[in-house]
């Protein structure tokens, strides 16, 4: 039996119109639901803490074979995506998700309350609800119309919203659209899409582990849990990057694994350069594998391997790009992360910026095949934000040093501060402030 059931969502954080149009998506792919209307938008003043943007409401009518409690823990997964933090009642939020009504039952728990309390009295869920069901009565007997009609729209300051052209697209990643028109033999054959996954390295790992051929690709649009080097979560905002990983089987021995680390960071810069507008700062390459633009972090990849005995059974190049995220999007982490559009002021198709991300590698990647890294060296440290820099390394050994040189086997060899030349693999290595 399906449900009736009416939602209020809202967000007031990062692209308000983008972040509804998405949670719309992910409602329709609950199991046993569909999304059957939504009012327009509107925009509204917040509720509790001040101080905060004006929200973007909109009520939806669903209808669902999930149970009331079941639906509610659905919802709440989906504000999880998309960062919700619940210790702040009334906060900003990227995505806000009420239930309003399930049918005409009434419940009062702990956790759920329907009809939803204070609903009645609310200008922002009323006027869109009178939108969607006018005739819907209150318990009391009232048509939600009536109620509606009460409220002076301006004086509660609440107004239709209109999104910009493109303000609401998603981007989305289909494998139609991104593989449309190249060779069956370029990475990302096949391309299996994703719209959320815990970590796309995970997923494909086990397709790895069934015998799934090079090239296999998957691809998200969140993914809860994310990685970067030294086991560091990397937030994936949903609709707003380019979460994948890539299927390689090179048959080097595990001793080079580190050194596709090199050639997919090269591959995604060069990629990303290639949006960049013109007279904007580049992208950068902190060695070994993340990208920087004007000191923040865009991006990174990060290859794993699976080995057999003492072979190399397959590797998984995963890769996080921030392209579309606005400052108030961003984790609050104690290094500086950045995004595309903020770098460049520009909204960069993740679609056009995929495709040229699995062309660039390709190319590397069978060049690497015959000749490893030793073409790409002097293309990599061109791009390089490390050489040249004082740099701390951090592992079992400690030290500072002056980066030098990126070898053929991608190992950074750092010139210590007593003048002794060291080799690093796959140590942290950060960029500090050189010595006075």
């Amino acid at each position: 039996m399906k449900h009736e059931v009416f939602l209020s969502l809202g967000s007031n954080i990062g692209n308000r119109a983008k972040n509804l149009a998405g949670a719309l998506v992910f409602l329709a792919e609950l199991p046993e639901t569909s999304v059957e209307a939504t009012s327009s938008y509107y925009e509204t003043r917040p509720m509790g803490v001040t101080g905060q943007r004006d929200y973007l409401n909109q009520v939806v009518k669903v209808k669902t074979g999930l149970s009331p409690a079941d639906f509610k823990n659905q919802t709440r997964r989906i504000e999880d995506y998309y960062g919700r933090d619940r210790r702040i009642r009334w906060g900003p939020r990227a995505v806000d998700i009420d239930i309003l009504l399930y049918d005409d039952e009434s419940i009062k728990t702990e956790d759920l309350t329907i009809p939803h309390p204070r609903m009645w009295e609310r200008a922002f869920v009323l006027i869109p609800l009178a939108e969607l069901a006018p005739e819907l009565a209150t318990p009391s007997g009232v048509r939600v119309r009536e109620l509606a009609a009460k409220f002076d729209p301006a004086a509660e300051g609440v107004r239709i919203y209109t999104p910009a052209e493109g303000e609401a697209d998603l981007d989305r990643l289909y494998p139609s659209v991104v593989l449309a028109g190249l060779d069956p033999e370029e990475l990302g054959h096949p391309l299996i899409y994703k719209l959320e996954v815990g970590s796309t390295n995970d997923e494909l790992r086990e397709l790895a582990l069934e015998g799934a051929p090079e090239g296999t690709t998957v691809v998200a649009e969140t993914q809860w849990k994310g990685k970067g080097r030294s086991g560091r979560s990397w937030v994936s905002r949903p609709f707003a990057g380019i979460w994948c990983s890539v299927l390689l089987r090179p048959g080097i021995k595990p001793y080079f694994v580190p050194s596709l680390n090199i050639l997919g960071a090269l591959a995604l810069a060069k990629a990303v350069n290639g949006f960049a507008p013109r007279g904007a700062d580049k992208a950068k390459i902190k060695w070994p594998n993340d990208l920087l633009i004007g000191g923040a972090k865009v991006a990174g990849c990060l290859a794993e391997s699976g080995i057999q005995g003492e072979k190399l059974s397959y590797v998984v190049l995963g890769t996080g790009i921030n392209v579309h995220q606005q400052q108030d999007e961003l984790p609050d982490l104690d290094k500086e992360i950045s995004s595309l559009y903020l770098a460049w002021d520009k909204r960069v198709s993740r679609q056009a910026l995929f495709r040229s991300y699995l062309l660039e590698l390709t190319a590397l990647y069978q060049d690497y095949l015959k000749h490893g890294l030793a073409r790409m060296v002097s293309e990599y440290e061109e791009l390089s934000c490390t050489l040249g820099r004082r740099v701390r390394v951090l592992g079992a050994e400690s030290f500072s040093g002056v980066a030098v040189e990126i070898t053929p086997s991608g190992s950074l060899m750092i010139q210590r501060d007593d003048g002794r030349i060291k080799e690093v693999f796959a140590e942290e290595v950060s960029i500090v402030e050189s010595k006075e």
